[in-house]
């Protein structure tokens, strides 16, 4: 163990490493606190996602290299199923039982809460302002959200946490007719991070 975290080639790829999407359903499920339905039919999720479990031809397994998993089609998937499972799209997924999981009813509390939650970690400030102004519609942050509005925006602002990939370039994409109006007023507005190449580094 001490020669492999003292190896130059640990050091130098740190952050490099990307789940393989058995492992991207695991993280969202967990972190959404809900569970899939125990049935053979649950299987298509993961094929649709590239890893078709128990399908892989040569007796070696799936990949375990970063190069086999983030191509376009694999990327948006696991975005989508992070994105699906939040907002309700698959019958398959239990749904969250998001007043038993959400700790609290402040829009600030609650992006702090589900970031570091989803990602381990603190987003950048212009893409934390974006989802708490999606939450609070330019009301006080510190105001409890109703049950009405929480139960609308709090799914929908945890699929987009869901779709912050490396440099948050995923920004500049839309899944749902309901946050495309959104996603006008997101990082397509001046955000310095709307100019980064897309760097799948960091996955959920």
């Amino acid at each position: 163990m001490r020669a492999i975290l003292n190896a130059p080639e640990f050091r130098s790829t740190w952050g490099q490493k990307i789940k393989r999407p058995l492992e991207v359903g695991a993280s969202v499920l967990r972190a959404l606190d809900t569970d899939l339905e125990n049935s053979e039919d649950n299987l298509w999720l993961f094929a649709w996602m590239g890893q078709p479990l128990f399908g892989h031809k040569l007796p070696d397994g799936f990949p375990d290299r970063r190069e086999s998993w983030s191509s376009t089609t694999h990327m948006f998937r696991r975005w989508q199923f992070g994105i699906g499972a939040s907002s309700g799209w698959f019958d398959k997924i239990k749904k969250v039982d998001w007043l038993k999981v959400t700790p609290t009813r402040k829009p600030n509390e609650i992006v702090d809460f589900w970031t570091k939650r989803v990602l381990g970690q603190a987003v950048s400030a212009p893409t934390r302002q974006q989802i708490l102004k999606f939450l609070t519609w330019g009301e006080d942050a510190n105001k409890p959200l109703e049950d009405k509005v929480f139960a609308e925006r709090v799914p929908l602002a945890v699929g987009m946490i869901f779709a912050i990939i490396g440099d948050e370039c995923v920004w500049r994409m839309a899944y749902r007719p309901s946050l495309i109006a959104y996603r006008k007023e997101s990082l397509a507005i001046g955000d310095p991070q709307r100019d980064k190449p897309c760097r799948p580094d960091v996955t959920f």
